[in-house]
């Protein structure tokens, strides 16, 4: 969101569904991006730009771990929601 942006929403029209057990997943072959700002891993131009702190698991003889929980959240109400741009205090 961005600044000035006021959201509200009725905790009781919320809904979610979660999966029962999250999927994990273990690799020793993948490249990790390892930059706190977000930024393209390369750029086409003059000249090319490659991002910096990339690192091969491989390489380093290091296992990486993915965990996936799938979420899904809505409205049980449509009128539950409601926001304000613009605000300035």
């Amino acid at each position: 969101m961005s600044p000035g942006t006021v959201l509200c929403c009725a905790v009781g029209a919320l809904a979610s569904a979660v999966d029962a057990v999250p999927k994990i997943e273990a690799s020793s072959e993948a490249v990790v991006h390892l930059e706190k700002t977000p930024a393209a891993l390369g750029t086409v131009g003059t000249p090319n730009v490659v991002a910096a702190v990339s690192r091969s698991l491989f390489q380093h003889d290091r296992i990486g771990l993915r965990l996936v929980f799938e979420v899904s959240w809505t409205l049980r109400a449509s009128g539950a929601i409601a926001w304000l741009s613009g605000a300035a205090w």
